[in-house]
């Protein structure tokens, strides 16, 4: 199984499609049509690394809540997908990890699990309010929450210090994406034994 070079989602809604590229030295795009949710994407996908593009339009005039989970769900897909390529291939990956991310004033602390079961604790996030309120904590953990159920994995979190809302969103994006470049990066092949074949008459 290869991983994906795009995936595409379009609801009544929202309309995604997030084209990979080979190239890894390219810088990721983001377009959603919201400029904070553009700034903090672009912070995910540097730090994975994730050399793409992310193309989205949904109903903002209402608010961000379902562009965000949207698009959430669009790069859970990818991350499942891109766990199942590594593992097909004989690799293992690091399935866990844990990052403690600053920016100025604020701490983040993040820790996660690709075991195959979704879950999401992360705190210090319901009161953000970012852009006038055009993107809120709400939105983010709704992104995150998606994110998980999609990619099946579980992640923890808290904003532990600081108080400035741009640093605290931003910490939180630096740190998934360090995050998840840890966990899913190969430790080599699945077993010493090479891979297991059966034969049954």
């Amino acid at each position: 199984m290869k991983a994906p070079t795009m995936l595409s989602r379009k609801t009544r809604e929202t309309d995604i499609t997030l084209t990979l590229n080979p190239n890894a030295h390219l810088v990721p795009n983001v377009s959603t049509g919201q400029p904070m949710l553009d700034h903090l994407l672009l912070q995910l996908f540097t730090y994975m690394p994730l050399a793409g593009a992310l193309q989205a339009t949904g109903d903002l005039p209402i608010d961000a809540h379902h562009l965000s989970e949207d698009i959430g769900y669009v790069l859970g897909r990818y991350l499942k997908r891109t766990q199942e390529s590594l593992q097909s291939s004989g690799m293992n990956i690091r399935r866990f990890a844990e990052v403690y991310q600053v920016m100025d004033d604020c701490v983040v602390w993040l820790a996660l699990d690709f075991g195959g079961r979704s879950y999401i604790d992360v705190r210090g996030y319901d009161d953000l309010v970012l852009s006038e309120g055009k993107v809120t904590g709400e939105c983010i953990l709704e992104f995150l929450s998606a994110m998980t159920r999609e990619a099946q994995f579980s992640l923890h979190g808290e904003w532990i210090r600081g108080n400035k809302s741009h640093h605290g969103a931003e910490a939180l994006f630096k740190g998934l994406g360090r995050l998840l470049g840890k966990a899913l990066r190969p430790l080599g092949t699945s077993s010493t034994k090479g891979s297991i074949t059966w034969e049954e008459q």
